[in-house]
């Protein structure tokens, strides 16, 4: 069953409810400010121009954050850790960024990219289509 072009089912919607809950926690500790910032930016911009290729680049980046900051872990543990309490803190820092990493891509870009046109066309939370006057 082709989905490209119909709302989000409630399930996805969840996903990516989710996803935004998930990310309050990283943006409290600042972290999670840039993730935020260009998500926001994509989706902006997936609605304004109307292509999602937008959104896509902005999941890129932020997925290549994620993953920078995992590298810093290894590096951090590998390199500054000297007794078990850093290790174990480096260890955390890289599995919570692992973690970022998979929910951006399983909980916000999946559900996003298997309704593309719709979201493109429509937006997210909506679940009518939109006429051609109010686009």
């Amino acid at each position: 069953m082709e989905t490209k072009n119909q709302p989000l089912s409630n399930a996805a919607l969840a996903k990516v409810v989710a996803f935004g809950v998930l990310l309050i926690p990283a943006c409290v500790f600042v972290v999670g400010l840039f993730p935020a910032a260009a998500l926001a930016g994509g989706i902006w911009m997936t609605k304004r121009t109307r292509d999602f290729s937008h959104l896509k680049s902005a999941v890129l980046w932020v997925k290549c954050y994620f993953f920078l900051w995992m590298i810093a872990a290894v590096l951090g543990w590998v390199y500054v850790s000297t007794d078990r309490t850093e290790t174990l803190a480096f260890a955390l820092f890289g599995s919570l960024a692992a973690v970022y990493w998979w929910a951006v891509n399983v909980l916000f870009l999946r559900p996003l990219r298997s309704h593309s046109s719709w979201v493109r066309n429509n937006g997210i939370f909506t679940s009518q289509i939109k006429v051609a006057s109010e686009r």
